[in-house]
This record gives C-alpha cells, structure tokens and sequence, in this order.
C-alpha cells in the first residue's frame, strides 16, 4: 500500500466494536467510491450473495456518505482473494479506492464488481484525508480539512475553521523552526527515533476522534519503545491554551502544561532534547533543552493569520500556508520562497515524486 498502517505513528485509536474484532481470522477493509458528482445519496452497498462470509459494518464511524464519497466498511476472511459484488449507481462511480491504492472494477446495470486482494491485516485508511512528508529525522503530516466530509466533532459546515488554518501554519512554522536548529538531523545522527509533526482530522476516519483542535510535535523513540505525545490545544481565536502530554506506551499518566509551563521532550537515554512552552499570550516557545527558545507568535490575532518565527542569532521568518482541495495544491510560504505541495484531492497522497519503495520503510 502506498500508505501503510503505521498507526504507531499518527497514533490513531482504531475504535473498532467488540463485535468487529471477535473474530481472528477476519479483518476489516474500508472502500471508499469517489463520487462523479455531487450526488447526496450512497452511490453502493454491499451484495451479500458474493460473499457469504463477509460482513457489512454499519457503525458510522466506518462506513460514511457525504456528497464527495461512499465509504463502506467490512469484515472479510484473512489471506484471501475475494470477488465482491455491490449494487451501485454506476453513473456517479469515478473511482474505488483502499488506502491510497485504486482497485479495478467495473460496473454495469447495477452491479459493481471489483477484486479484493488478500489482507492480512485491518486495512481501514481509506478515509484518511492527509499528506505525508519525509526528510531525515522528521515526518510531517498535513490534514485536508474539506467541509463536505466534516463528521464528528466537526460537523459544522462553516467555510472559514480558524482552529484547522492554525494548525496547518504552526505544523510548518514547527517544521521550520526544526531545520534552523538542526534537530531533524540530530534525531537522524544519533539514532533517537523521529520526529512527528502533525494537526488534527475533521473528518472522524476509522473512529478517530480528533478533538479539540491541536497540533502535534512529539518523538518516536527507536523500535516504537515509546512515544511523547504532545496535544497543544487550539481555541477558536486560534491561540493556544494548553498542552496535555503523556509517553505511549510506558503508560504514565498524561500531564498538563498550562501556559508558562515547559514541556521537555526527552531522548532514548533520559537527557531533554528539545522544549515547549506556551507563552502568556497563547503563543508557542520552541528550542532545545538548556537554549534559548524560538518564538512562534501569530502575524495577526491567532495562528490562522500566520506565524513570525524569531529565533537567536537568526533572521525572522514569516510562515502562511494555503491549502486548494479542489486542485489539490497546498501553498506554503516562508517569507519570499513558495513551496508547493501537490497531493491526490481524493486521498491526500503526496503525487510530487513516486515512491522509492513500497514499504516505505520512513513510516515504520
């Protein structure tokens, strides 16, 4: 797959129900059906009669409709080819996809049929709406807020969402404030895991309940021993207000840094690499441990205006970043250089340059 199921990384909670996981020798696979036009109904649903074993699953955290996709959810058998069969409305099919990858179908007279390859694993990406961005050290994930497919705590279909803006801009402006201190190419150096930057889903895929709006910098220690999860929450003036924080995997409870509070992120062997701090004001300090910080205060009133990057012995920075769902484009600027970013507007896939392997060993 071109996305893999890294969900140690976007650290997603799958949320499947008791019954969906009863059964080990199935696994749930999401389809997703882009749709032609926008047509509000479900353009499929799933014929029984080509696959006696496999099972619909109508939670709504799996299986959605909105005008831009069908997203339909099943349980199959492990390991095996299967033939599936839908009925479907074969004028308003354009596109069937799982993960990031395009199944072949065809359909006529009201039948889709498509081939499913064998799954080994659960297999329910297909919602994702993000971009994933990879250098040494750093992994960055960019989430592609579309009003049409808003779902759970994000149902609102307000055009402007000033808390989503903020998070695009702060993701970047982290990013940048990571090169300038070389901390992406300390991580790879000394082999102390990955950095992860990344905002917040509106769109509820796979049951993951993104809320309230946050962005995220953490570290990913080697072989996934453990990962510090920050969570800088954003308020609708596009400030920040706190940050809860724990360690995956070591189960430590999560504690919560008000503003003033410095968070120390910590490498594999116990000493502070790097540190937050939200400000008074709701802005963001970022620097590593025992130096001078960077600021990161908003151009305008919040984060959602742009982001102004004062570090030492540096010249400032402005970051502003635009994303066109429709073009699937999204525009990055950092003061007079502009940087593109061209994804899949149907799945978020990052088109720009093919993928060296398959496995994409960065992810895991």
């Amino acid at each position: 797959m071109k996305k893999s199921l890294c969900y140690a990384l976007i650290l997603f909670a799958l949320g499947l129900t008791q019954s969906a996981m009863s059964d080990p020798a199935e696994v749930t696979v999401v389809i997703k059906l882009l749709k032609k036009t926008n047509f509000p109904e479900p353009v499929a649903s799933f014929s029984q009669a080509s696959c006696q074993t496999c099972k619909a699953i109508s939670d709504p955290n799996f299986a959605k409709n909105n005008l831009r996709e069908t997203v339909l959810a099943l349980r199959v058998p492990k390991d095996r080819n299967l033939a599936l069969t839908f009925d479907a409305r074969c004028d308003e099919v354009r596109r069937v996809v799982i993960e990031s990858d395009d199944l072949n179908f065809q359909c006529r007279s009201g039948h889709l049929e498509l081939d499913l390859p064998p799954l080994s694993a659960d297999t329910v990406g297909a919602a994702d709406m993000h971009t994933l961005l990879f250098e040494p050290g750093l992994v960055t994930r960019i989430e592609h807020d579309d009003v049409e497919r808003r779902d759970g705590f994000y149902t609102d279909r307000t055009a402007y969402f000033v808390e989503r803006q903020g998070a695009t801009n702060l993701t970047f402006a982290q990013r940048e404030v990571i090169r300038l201190l070389g901390l992406g190419a300390q991580v790879e150096r000394e082999g102390l895991g990955k950095i992860l930057l990344m905002g917040f889903d509106t769109n509820n895929p796979h049951a993951h309940r993104d809320s309230p709006p946050h962005v995220h910098m953490h570290l990913r220690w080697p072989k996934r021993a453990g990962t510090q999860i920050g969570h800088f929450y954003i308020d609708p003036t596009g400030l920040l207000t706190e940050n809860i924080a724990g360690i995956q995997k070591l189960n430590l409870p999560a504690k919560t840094y008000r503003r003033g509070e410095v968070f120390t992120t910590i490498d594999p062997n116990g000493n502070g690499l790097y540190t937050h701090t939200i400000t008074p004001e709701g802005w963001l300090a970022l620097g590593k441990a025992a130096e001078a910080p960077c600021l990161l205060k908003p151009k305008g009133k919040g984060f959602d205006s742009g982001v102004v990057i004062t570090c030492p012995g540096q010249p400032m920075l402005e970051v502003m970043t635009e994303d066109d769902l429709n073009r699937g484009r999204l525009t990055v600027r950092i003061n007079n250089t502009v940087e593109v970013i061209n994804y899949d507007p149907d799945t978020g896939e990052h088109v720009t340059l093919k993928p060296r392997m398959k496995d994409r060993t960065e992810e895991n």
